[in-house]
This record gives C-alpha cells, sequence and structure tokens, in this order.
C-alpha cells in the first residue's frame, strides 16, 4: 500500500456524534418553546432549519468514512471542541431567566431635565389628538392578522389570546398596561388605574417600595434592557426578590436621585407564576 493510510473509525465518529448532540440540543429548545428564554420567538423557524441542516450533515459524515492520516487529528479535536462549547453552556444556563441581579447590572433609569416635573399641556393636548385619530383609524381598518400556520412555525403566540383581567371586584375600571408601555408611555398612564406584572428586584435606598421590571428583548438577551416601574407598598412587606407579582395601582410620575421614573401607588400584590414568555419583545 502507498503511505496514505485510512484513518480509524472515531475520527468519521467524532463529527457525527457532536452533529447529533447538537441535533438533540436544537431539538430540545424547540421543543416546548424553551428556546424563548434565550432568543425572540421569530428566531424558531431558524433553529428549525439548522436542526434539519445538522440532521442531514451526519447522515454525510456517517458515509465519510476514509481520512488521511496526520495533523488532521489534532484539527479535529480542536473543531469538535469548539462546536461543543455552545453545548455546554446551553446545559448550564437551562430555563434560567435574567433575574435582579442582571437586572441591576442593566438598569439605567431615564435622566429628567432641568426644571421639568411632567410634561407640558400643549404636549398632552397633542398625545390625545394623536391618540384620537389612531382609535378611529384602528376601528374602520382592524388589526392586521397573521395566519396561525405562519403564528405557529415561528413560535408566536395564538391570534385570540387575551392578557388576563383582574378577577377582584377592586380590577374593575383597571387599564392593563405592560412594563414597556409603561415606561416608554408613562404620561399616558398618569393618574390613571393600571394592572402590569413582573419581576422584582428590592430598592436599597428604600425599604417601603420595590422594582417591578421585565427585560425587553431585540435580538437575545445579550442585548435585553430591563423596562421597569417602582411600587410603592408602605404598608406591606416587599416581596422576595426574583419572584413574580401581578401590581395593581395607581401610576405617577416621580424623581428618583434626579432621575424620571413611573411609580405605582396604593398598589395591591398578587403573586403569579412565571409566564411562558419571560421578555418583552
Amino acid at each position: 500500500m502507498d503511505k496514505e493510510r485510512r484513518s480509524p473509525a472515531w475520527a468519521a465518529a467524532l463529527d457525527v456524534f457532536v452533529l447529533l448532540a447538537w441535533s438533540g440540543a436544537l431539538f430540545y429548545l424547540l421543543n416546548g418553546g424553551r428556546y424563548r428564554y434565550f432568543l425572540r420567538p421569530a428566531f424558531g423557524i431558524g433553529l428549525a432549519a439548522a436542526l434539519l441542516m445538522c440532521m442531514v450533515l451526519s447522515l454525510a459524515v456517517m458515509k465519510v468514512r476514509a481520512r488521511r492520516e496526520g495533523p488532521w487529528r489534532l484539527a479535529s479535536l480542536a473543531r469538535a471542541g469548539v462546536l461543543a462549547l455552545p453545548l455546554i453552556y446551553a446545559v448550564a444556563a437551562g430555563n434560567n431567566v435574567l433575574d435582579s441581579h442582571a437586572f441591576a447590572q442593566r438598569w439605567i433609569a431615564p435622566e429628567l431635565e432641568a426644571g421639568n416635573s411632567g410634561p407640558s399641556a400643549v404636549s398632552l393636548a397633542e398625545d390625545e389628538e394623536d391618540d384620537t385619530e389612531l382609535v378611529e383609524v384602528y376601528k374602520s381598518t382592524g388589526p392586521r392578522k397573521i395566519p396561525e400556520a405562519l403564528r405557529r412555525m415561528l413560535g408566536l403566540p395564538p391570534e385570540d389570546r387575551q392578557e388576563e383581567e383582574p378577577r377582584n371586584e377592586a380590577g374593575k375600571g383597571v387599564l392593563p398596561a405592560s412594563l414597556y408601555d409603561l415606561a416608554e408611555y408613562a404620561d399616558r398612564y398618569r393618574e390613571r388605574r393600571i394592572v402590569t406584572d413582573g419581576m422584582v428586584a428590592w430598592d436599597e435606598k428604600n425599604k417601603n417600595r420595590f422594582y417591578l421590571f421585565r427585560f425587553v428583548v431585540v435580538c437575545c438577551i445579550a442585548d435585553a434592557q430591563p423596562a421597569a416601574v417602582l411600587v410603592e407598598c408602605p404598608a406591606t412587606e416587599r416581596p422576595a426578590p426574583n419572584s413574580w407579582m401581578r401590581v395593581e395601582g395607581i401610576a405617577d410620575i416621580v424623581k428618583v436621585d434626579k432621575r424620571a421614573g413611573v411609580i405605582i401607588r396604593k398598589a395591591s400584590l398578587a403573586p403569579i407564576r412565571t409566564p411562558k414568555d419571560p421578555y418583552l419583545y
């Protein structure tokens, strides 16, 4: 025989093992929508394509049994190790979500301009006119609907899913609002009774209040930024950090350490389970 000899079977088996491990990890993330703990729901179709690609590649590599011996051995081990590193991270991360520790590292409250404690009457009037026009357009045209098949493919919630309304009598006339809406359009919720939910983080400077927050994900949790409001609870004990709460109360705008912030006063608290989608998109 010539000097070029065939490599042992473990060389091909190593590549197949890594590809099958990736296939299993992708299937695990897709099953039950677990990938939503890392990515936007719309990325589900990309993970499904990656799963199909890994399975096809593993079948193709199984048919390739012969390779040359030599320096490729170290290169193959290095390649397999690099591909396996993200799998180790996925196993270690599990179903954990960004919590109050991540909130403390990433939270930046918006600056309040000197001399401004709230919106001017002119800006409020303009906002009300814009809102009225938008409502009329919405009533005449209705929302654009996404086909149910495409929703399932992208991992989006059903079209007819609605937010849970408060069941207590005090919840009548309450306006549901996400934490993102409260932070982005705070002026429109001022002095209105609202209900929202999120994770708890303690305010270290004041024991009579805490932060209610959720992370807003644009692409993945690496770029996630928190949307948060303060909750005033002078008569009750603060809930435990990282617990999920539904809060109902009166929205207001306050100045905290020379920064603008939304606070919910006269709040009533109710513990809830961790939502299927812990982040806002």
